[in-house]
């Protein structure tokens, strides 16, 4: 029988996985891709809020790099 078949597992020792065998199997793919989906999301959204600081550090950088000359041409 080969490890191949749809839905279905073998262990090293030659025993079954049992909660692969079809319908289980497939709320496991569902759990599975909700727990990848979630983690992309929670990804998405510390990468969003990482730019966002970045943005924000650089903008008020500028403004004081910006200030600064003001004074210094005044």
């Amino acid at each position: 029988l080969s490890t191949g078949m749809k839905g279905y597992q073998r262990n090293t020792d030659g025993t079954d996985l049992c909660w692969q065998k079809s319908g289980a199997g497939f709320s496991a793919r569902i759990w599975d891709w909700i727990v990848a989906k979630i983690i992309f999301q929670a990804i998405n959204f510390s990468m969003g809020v990482q730019i966002k600081v970045t943005t924000a550090t650089l903008l008020w950088f500028s403004e004081i790099t910006i200030d600064t000359a003001v004074i210094a041409s005044s």
